[in-house]
């Protein structure tokens, strides 16, 4: 289970690393990967790549284990969660898809808000646009 786990992560790192090769248009899914500076693409697949190593993975989860051992001890029963979610906030903020930039999403983001055209259909994504645009509406 373990090796098939190590394969596809290690498959998703190279698809990742090859995404900058790529035409944006080709590959979703791989979001703003292909814009960062390749120093910094092959620094995020090594340290994703890293636990891959048992001896590594292991290491890593002895050493989580003793964190939380030790913050459980001082931290409220929800504490560890609530510490991890605002440490990870700044990541997620920073590196969040920045899709409307890309293709028709532009233009579908703004009609919708837009008071004179109020965009509620479109043929390529009818169920998603329309749950968008009311959503926009309440």
């Amino acid at each position: 289970m373990y090796g098939y786990i190590r394969l596809c992560a290690t498959l998703i790192i190279v698809l990742h690393l090859w995404s900058a090769r790529v035409p944006i248009e080709s590959l979703w899914g791989v979001g703003g990967f292909p814009f960062l500076p390749s120093t910094a693409r092959w620094a995020l697949a090594a340290s994703a790549a890293l636990p891959l190593w048992p001896r590594v993975a292991d290491a890593l989860a002895r050493f989580a284990r003793r964190v939380a051992r030790v913050a459980g001890g001082l931290l409220p029963p929800r504490g560890l969660h609530i510490l991890a979610a605002a440490l990870w906030l700044p990541v997620f903020w920073w590196a969040r898809l920045r899709h409307l930039r890309w293709g028709d999403a532009y233009i579908f983001a703004n009609a919708i808000s837009h008071p004179d055209v109020r965009l509620t259909y479109n043929w390529q994504s009818p169920l998603d646009l329309f749950l968008h645009a009311k959503a926009w509406a309440l």
